[in-house]
Order: structure tokens, then sequence, then C-alpha cells
């Protein structure tokens, strides 16, 4: 992947997990919202989508299914293992 392509890739990917962050109704502590941010800062995207996937299994949802579309748009586009999101299904209303 050529420079250029690489950084457009980021910069979706990044915006849609604050997409998601934003959208979703997940009640992330203070210390969960900062290591989002700095995850998100430092451009490692891979822990702020595990932190978002880890989050909503811990509350046990409810995810709706746009939510769960992006996330599993996100996780697509980042080449995570599908196994990662899926999960996440049981979790929609």
């Amino acid at each position: 992947m050529e420079r250029d392509e690489w950084v457009r890739h980021c910069s979706s990917v990044s915006r849609l997990l604050r997409q998601i962050r934003e959208q979703s109704v997940l009640p992330f502590t203070p210390e969960e919202e900062s290591h989002f941010q700095e995850c998100m800062d430092a451009n490692e995207l891979g822990i702020a989508f595990d932190l978002l996937c880890w989050k909503f299994e811990k509350m046990g949802g409810p995810i709706s299914q746009p939510i769960y579309d992006l996330i599993a748009d996100a996780g697509s586009r980042m080449e995570c293992f599908p196994g990662d999101w899926e999960r996440l299904k049981t979790f929609i209303r």
C-alpha cells in the first residue's frame, strides 16, 4: 500500500472508530476514555477497536444494528479476525 493510500485508510478507520464511540452509549470510565483517546492520537487503531469491542462485551450490549455495522466495517478494514466483532451479534437490539 502506498503511503498516501495508507494515510487515507487510517483516516477512514479512525473516523469509523470515533463515530462508534460518539454514537454508542458506552459509559467509559475516565481512565477508559483517556486510554481510547491516547490510542486514537497515537494511531493505535487496533487497540482502540479492541477497547470498544471489550466494553460492549463487558456491558452485555445493547448494540444497535447500525453501530454493529460500523464495528464490522472497521474490523474488516483493519483485517481483524471476524470473531473479534461477530461475538457481539448477540447484543444487537
